[in-house]
């Protein structure tokens, strides 16, 4: 967080602590304002809310044999799951409700005066799952027993339009053949697409990224309802799959209670029962039943086995045990998880030609608590820890030992929570909790003092790498939401629930000085083009958002067939840079005014960068087509706004990391010596004839953000996401459901950084050059395609020039998705599938706003995207089982480009101009497929169960390409990241 040296030894924690805290003018009044509003929201609003989406409910009807409702009815319901059972009577319209029950198996039953006794049994409730079970009684047998059905409880939810996959415990812990990460199993949703190449082995340091239906960013991934998220992109932590109890995921159309448009995560923990239970898990793998998937094109780059993605070793363990300290009073539930592995990375050598060996740690460490405080009010307390070790994280073909960083990480969760049942139609539940880590990446020495450098043609780094930030980020949480269901009918029955989610962040990132100075050395085919130039040491920097989230839903039952989700939603967002103090270094931003121009000391005020406060209304329609519950059509519209981030207000922050491109063209010494810059070779001055481009951002060369130079501009309007869905849902047999459906996503108002003082207009000076094919180097070969593009105006030339504003883009890019799925939604006793095929034609705006005449080049995508899954086991006799995933996904799309730089055409102002020279999607790679498969047999039996297995890993050996250069030159059609090669994986698994 931190440069060396800035903090003393003695003062450092509390110094950590005060950056990770909200600044000192929010501290006190929004802190309390937002207690106030939450607790107004819990237990102020008494006709409002129902239950969040870590809980669900049971409802349903009672009639006589004539059907006419049953009045005083008593229905009891009873579950593992429940530390005391619950009862309820019948309203005079036959109505009961159970709400804010825990994720289990249920059994309801019904009895009244003169009527038969009846349950209904194997009732699942999953996350939000709202399950109709509607009874009709018999006349009274005296010589009759209580009748309990064994029938299968309902698997369509014929109440709630949104449409969620989840998979449950024993799905999650023992069945699935993948490496139990976030990435993987978020993957196996439809409708998502995963950000990066396929874990098979684990050690992947950080929960992933998605997208859904097309739709990028604003995900939101809640640990335990604890919203753990990494701006607005990725969860900032990687959840012990192993030990949850239900991993929900919503990827488009959910209701009043999802805030962004991206991928919506839910995990949760077990509670822990009134017996004592665990599961304890072992797993390894080693290159010895390793394969190799290189194919002649990979070959061909000079790889073979042994520098290509290979696992070396890898184990993996995990356990967790849970169970009561009093009774039906106190539960607990703990788990701990630790995995080490070793592997190789596509063309990562060391520099003495043999393969580069990455290695990653991580634990998770949980527990979570349940009191029975009065058999109406329970309290919930949950703490989590996620420890991260990843020594030359992100080693590949093109980042060598030298380039790669070392990463250490902490993220916590906890959280304190009190549900209760004020009375029989009222529901509350009131959750606060932090999330925080704190994030180190440091360099690997460089004794021998080579500089930092980048090739723009290979995209090959070297030197050490200068992206050393030191990451931290906060995020206090209050949520309270608050149900009551009126009594009587008012054109129909309502359920009303009101609720509020606040969340106060704060982030920041300080940059050491760099290890061979605060510059790398841009090079273009080898030849030097330019040097960037970085304004560290950054320390004590931070930007903040408070997000809050106000909405009210009505889940409004018209008749015995069609219900109305009404949803209204507030967001506030509120972004800010506090206060702080930006040191001097060997170059700005700020400059010195004069020359020699240097970095100069400079103190920052506090500035406000933006306040939006938007509606976000829903609404979802679900129509029982034929009364059974079996057929349902169901339809939603909602707007989501898209959260701003807390690390949106970089782009204001004058103290953040920034980089600084000069024009550079050596000289170099004669090879073996190294190539370096010499103090006066370049003028440094920020409006002279050298300079070329400001850029922001700690990531290295080659890498840009926002802007720190970038002016407010108070008509900004919030983005945000239209989504338009129709499905049907079906259920076939006992219990599996199919559905099929269509899916329209707008995204508005799209936000862009762009440099306001510079016109279109002023690029008006046509350059002529040559697009000189895939594999020959922009204006240096000579012979291929002619094109035209564009040199700035001088008098626009300079840092004074580059100043940017946000604009939102007049374009909209929208998504067709068309869908189908099928589900076995509860185990069988024999099997239990997933399957699944989603196609989208994309209309995305690559750029989203036309700056100058070079963009004009084939700046959006319409690409068709699709993908296809297969999840599924199936119990043999003799206690044997197999399971497998199989995975498709369309080829690796891009568009190839040119790179023109100013010393090899007439550009002198620009400096450098990147076109692409075909639409997007005319480079497509292979198919990607993925194929894994497991073996299991169980011994003793299902109270202590002893479980082993062999898993075949990519299992026909595939070599997809996730990760090629499309950028002409001789590097082009490179591949840097492709699948693991088959790999055999031995695990064994023990429950009592």
């Amino acid at each position: 967080m931190f440069e060396q040296g800035s903090i003393s030894n003695a003062t450092w924690p509390a110094e950590c602590f005060r950056a990770m805290w909200p600044p000192a003018h929010l501290r006190f009044s929004t802190f309390l304002w937002l207690c106030v509003l939450s607790l107004s929201a819990t237990f102020g609003a008494r006709q409002l809310s129902a239950q969040t989406l870590q809980v669900g409910d049971i409802h349903g009807q009672l009639t006589d044999p004539s059907s006419a409702a049953l009045l005083g009815a008593t229905v009891t319901l009873t579950s593992p799951a429940l530390l005391v059972p619950r009862t309820a009577v019948t309203d005079s319209y036959g109505n009961y409700r159970f709400e804010q029950l825990p994720l289990g198996t249920y059994k309801v039953e019904f009895s009244g005066a003169g009527f038969q006794p009846t349950a209904r049994e194997n009732i699942v409730i999953t996350a939000g799952f709202s399950a109709e079970v509607n009874v009709q009684m018999g006349v009274q047998n005296v010589q009759q027993n209580i009748v309990v059905s064994a029938t299968q409880g309902p698997v369509i939810d014929t109440t709630n339009a949104t449409a969620t996959t989840s998979l449950e415990a024993d799905v999650l812990s023992n069945e699935l053949p993948v490496t139990r990460t976030m990435q993987e199993v978020v993957a196996t949703t439809p409708g998502v697409m995963p950000g990066g190449v396929p874990d098979l082995g684990g050690g992947s340091i950080s929960g992933g990224s998605w997208m859904a239906y097309s739709l990028r960013g604003s995900n939101t991934s809640l640990l335990e309802g604890i919203n753990s998220r990494q701006s607005t992109t990725a969860p900032g932590d990687n959840y012990d799959v192993e030990s949850l109890q239900e991993f929900q995921v919503i990827a488009v159309g959910g209701g009043a209670e999802v805030g962004g448009p991206g991928v919506y995560i839910n995990a949760i923990y077990p509670e822990g029962g009134n017996k004592f239970h665990g599961r304890y898990e072992a797993r390894w793998q080693t290159d010895a039943l390793e394969g190799n998937n290189l194919t002649d094109a990979i070959k061909a780059q000079g790889l073979s086995n042994g520098t290509d993605s290979t696992i070396i070793k890898s184990f993996d363990t995990s356990g967790d045990i849970g169970g009561p300290i009093l009774k039906n009073r106190l539960w607990f539930f703990g788990e701990g998880h630790y995995q080490t592995i070793s592997r190789t990375a596509l063309g990562y050598v060391l520099p003495d030609g043999s393969s580069g060996v990455i290695y990653a740690r991580e634990t998770n460490q949980s527990i979570k608590a349940t009191y029975q405080l009065t058999p109406n009010y329970k309290l919930i307390g949950f703490w989590d820890m996620l420890t991260e070790y990843y020594p030359n994280r992100g080693g590949s073909a093109l980042l060598p030992e030298l380039s790669t960083l070392n990463e250490t990480n902490s993220p916590k969760n906890w959280k304190g929570e009190i549900q209760g049942l004020p009375n029989s139609r009222m529901t509350v539940d009131f959750i606060a909790g932090r999330h925080s880590y704190y994030l180190v990446y440091s360099g690997q020495p460089n004794p021998s003092g080579v500089p930092t450098t980048y090739d723009l043609s290979s995209q090959l780094n070297g030197g050490p790498n200068l992206g050393q930030d030191h990451r931290f980020r906060s995020n206090w949480q209050l949520v309270g939401s608050l149900s009551y269901i009126p009594e009587g009918s008012f054109f129909g029955h309502h359920e009303l629930k009101f609720g509020t989610t606040a969340m106060l962040m704060t982030q920041g990132t300080a940059d050491p000085d760099g290890l061979a100075g605060n510059y790398a050395l841009i090079f273009n085919n080898g030849a030097p083009a330019e040097i960037e130039v970085y304004n560290f040491p950054v320390s004590d920097t931070s930007t903040g958002l408070n997000e809050i989230g106000i909405y009210l839903t009505d889940s409004w039952k018209v008749n015995k067939r069609l219900t109305m989700n009404i949803g209204f939603r507030e967001d506030i967002f509120q972004t800010f840079v506090p206060g702080q103090t930006k040191l001097a270094g060997t170059f700005g931003p700020p400059w010195t005014a004069t020359s020699p121009f240097t970095g100069v000391k400079a103190t920052y005020p506090y500035i406000a960068t933006g306040t939006w406060t938007v509606p976000a209304p829903r609404i979802g329609v679900t129509w029982n087509m034929f009364g059974d519950g079996k057929t349902v059509l169901k339809g939603s519209y909602g707007r989501y706004n898209w959260s701003p981030g807390d690390d949106y207000a970089v782009a204001y922050n004058q103290n953040a990391a920034t980089n600084t491109t000069y024009k550079w063209s050596g000289p170099c010494p004669p090879a073996p010596q190294v190539c370096d810059f010499a103090p006066g070779t370049v003028d440094f001055d920020p409006n002279g004839p050298d300079y070329v481009s400001t850029a922001g951002g700690s990531s290295g060369p080659g890498n840009a953000t926002a802007l720190p130079n970038t002016a407010l501009n108070s008509n900004l309007k919030e983005q945000y996401t239209n989504e338009y869905q129709v499905l049907v849902e079906r259920q076939l047999g006992k219990s599996i459901s199919i559905r099929g459906g269509y899916t329209f996503a707008q995204e508005l108002h799209v936000w862009a950084a762009e440099p306001y003082l510079v016109p279109y207009s002023a690029w008006d000076i046509p350059v002529q050059v040559i697009d000189p094919g895939p594999k020959g180097v922009p204006g240096v070969t000579l012979t291929g395609t002619p094109l035209t593009i564009y040199d700035l105006e001088p008098a626009y030339k300079g840092a004074a020039f580059s100043q940017q504003k946000y604009f939102n883009s007049p374009n909209t890019s929208h998504y067709q998705t068309i869908e189908i799925t099928g589900i076995e939604h509860q185990t069988s006793g024999k099997w239990n599938l997933l399957a699944s095929y989603t196609a989208t034609k994309n209309h995305q705006w690559i750029v989203p706003i036309i700056v100058n005449p070079n963009q004009n080049y084939f700046p959006t995508d319409d690409a068709w995207t699709w993908q296809a899954r297969l999840t599924g086991n199936y119990n043999l006799p003799r206690r044997f089982d197999v399971s497998g995933t199989y995975q498709f996904y369309n080829g690796l799309q891009g568009q190839r480009t040119d790179t023109f730089l100013s010393k090899n055409v007439p550009i002198p102002t620009a400096g450098k101009v990147v076109i692409p020279v075909e639409p997007f999607g005319a480079q497509t790679g292979a198919v990607r497929s993925l194929l894994n498969i497991r073996g299991a047999k169980d011994f003793f039996s299902d109270k202590h169960k002893l479980r082993v297995y062999m898993e075949l890993l990519n299992a026909t050996n595939n070599a997809s390409s996730w990760a090629t250069n499309f950028n002409s030159g001789p590097s082009f059609g490179v591949i840097s990241q492709i699948d693991n090669p088959r790999i055999a994986r031995f695990g064994g698994i023990f429950i009592f």
